[in-house]
């Protein structure tokens, strides 16, 4: 402690450490620093990533800074799961999407490894979606649905025929949307998804709400709140259960 600088970075729950001077001088003298993957870097990666998994406030300066030498020490497919896992939906929770569409998500979307591809291809696209270019989205959807059959990937596959579903439900073709939720339905039904047929069963039941078909959506929100709760989605327990109270002051049910 007594050779490391402290300071909290504004605005973040975070205490960020870093080494004097004296010290990165001394390490770079005896060549510590020089190679491109020096065995100490490898230990820091190593130390960063066990931050990510069992630190629930993970700050971007952290997760940047893991990235960077997970990079510095050719553990590339690490840093493109950072990425995509911690990255990504940080910078989506705060507004900067602008910055993942141009810095993060392209080089990821053109990754050998076709797993990470069609992942940054859905999240590319969910962005997209939400600025309003859903033909593009559409066709990065797509790829990533073909990517995913390719690699038999059923959760990836039942995922993003749920995603092409939701571009369809905000254009308000809802009969289109329903056939890809059906589609999502099924497969997430043969495999055993239970967390994943607890979203689509709640998508499904929108779409009928949206369609004004308040009846038909009912059984789809009670199947989706107790497989919610059955796999302790928390945070998809409470949606439901306030799509359903909204559904019902839509009836004028109050008590």
């Amino acid at each position: 402690v007594s050779v490391m600088e402290s300071h909290t970075e504004p605005g973040l729950d975070d205490i960020l450490y870093q080494c004097v001077p004296l010290v990165t001088d001394w390490m770079a003298k005896k060549g510590i620093l020089d190679d491109n993957k020096p065995p100490l870097l490898s230990i820091v990666a190593d130390y960063l990533l066990y931050l990510t998994e069992f630190d629930k406030w993970n700050s971007l300066p952290r997760l940047v800074a893991t990235h960077k030498v997970l990079q510095s020490v050719g553990r590339m497919r690490d840093a493109d799961v950072l990425v995509l896992g911690c990255i990504s939906p940080l910078l989506t929770k705060i507004g900067q999407d602008k910055i993942l569409l141009a810095e993060w998500l392209p080089s990821i979307c053109n990754s050998q490894d076709l797993q990470l591809q069609s992942r940054a291809l859905n999240q590319t696209a969910n962005i997209l979606g939400l600025i309003g270019d859903n033909e593009k989205a559409l066709a990065l959807l797509q790829q990533s649905l073909d990517i995913r059959i390719q690699i038999d990937d059923k959760e990836g596959e039942a995922r993003t025929l749920a995603n092409i579903a939701g571009v369809y439900r905000d254009r308000g073709n809802y009969e289109t949307a329903l056939s890809f939720l059906e589609q999502s339905l099924a497969t997430s039904r043969q495999y055993d998804y239970k967390e994943t047929e607890g979203s689509v069963l709640h998508d499904i039941a929108g779409a009928y709400i949206a369609q004004g078909n308040r009846i038909a959506a009912i059984p789809y929100l009670k199947q989706a709140l107790e497989l919610r709760k059955q796999t302790g989605d928390q945070e998809g327990f409470g949606l439901t259960l306030n799509t359903i109270s909204q559904m019902f002051m839509g009836f004028g049910m109050f008590k």
